[in-house]
């Protein structure tokens, strides 16, 4: 532990004053209440530790903020579920970073928006597994779809209400051989909902035969 903490030590003095670090990413959970086919913690259900990020290794990687353009709080997991969430928005925003996270989008009822509202946090990602329900709820077992297009639309709507620029809203589509076809329709649905974009990601983890077939590319 003596020697953890030198280290730590040696790398926030050489680094003080400097943002060297564009990002800083935190898996803040492992913990999810859907089964999304292509997530890991579903394929490895069997021997996934679904937990939150504890305290202290949250407090050994909060040190190096200031160092940092970006942070970003995602992982294999649902972040809201971890009780100190807002804390860790709060801590990136105090020390000078952007700030965001991704989500399933379940969790984000009004209370839970005007928080990140009211800290600010510069970036919201949406995960979403096709323009249409179906494909959606295929993909993101246990997701429901027009509650995530009653939950982006509320992100707007109390957006606009405090009359802020923050949050950015972002909608990831997840390329798969059943969703690409709805790639188009994906920025028409953004659109409608009052998103700011769309980003489109692929397939890239690869871990059971499932993935092979679901690959767009």
């Amino acid at each position: 532990m003596k020697k953890h903490v030198e280290i730590v030590e040696k790398v926030s003095s050489f680094f003080k004053n400097r943002r060297m670090f564009q990002y800083i990413q935190l898996g803040v959970s492992s913990r999810c209440f859907l089964n999304c086919v292509a997530c890991a913690r579903t394929c490895f259900r069997e021997h996934w530790d679904s937990m939150d990020m504890t305290v202290e290794t949250y407090k050994n990687i909060r040190r190096f903020f200031p160092y940092a353009e970006n942070v970003y709080l995602s992982g294999w997991g649902e972040p809201l579920l971890n009780s100190f969430f807002f804390d860790m928005i709060q801590d990136a925003k105090t020390a000078g970073c952007s700030v965001g996270f991704t989500t399933n989008g379940a969790l984000l009822d009004n209370a839970v928006i005007r928080k990140i509202i009211d800290l600010q946090t510069d970036l919201v990602s949406i995960s979403l597994a096709g323009a249409k329900a179906e494909t959606h709820e295929s993909l993101r077992m246990g997701s429901s779809f027009e509650q995530l297009i009653r939950n982006i639309r509320s992100i707007v709507n109390l957006k606009e209400a405090s009359r802020s620029n923050k949050p950015q809203i972002l909608l990831l589509f997840m390329m798969t051989n059943r969703s690409l076809d709805e790639l188009p329709l994906s920025i028409e649905f953004a659109a409608e909902v009052g998103a700011d974009g769309v980003v489109a990601t692929n397939l890239d983890y690869v871990a059971v035969p499932l993935h092979d077939e679901l690959r767009a590319f």
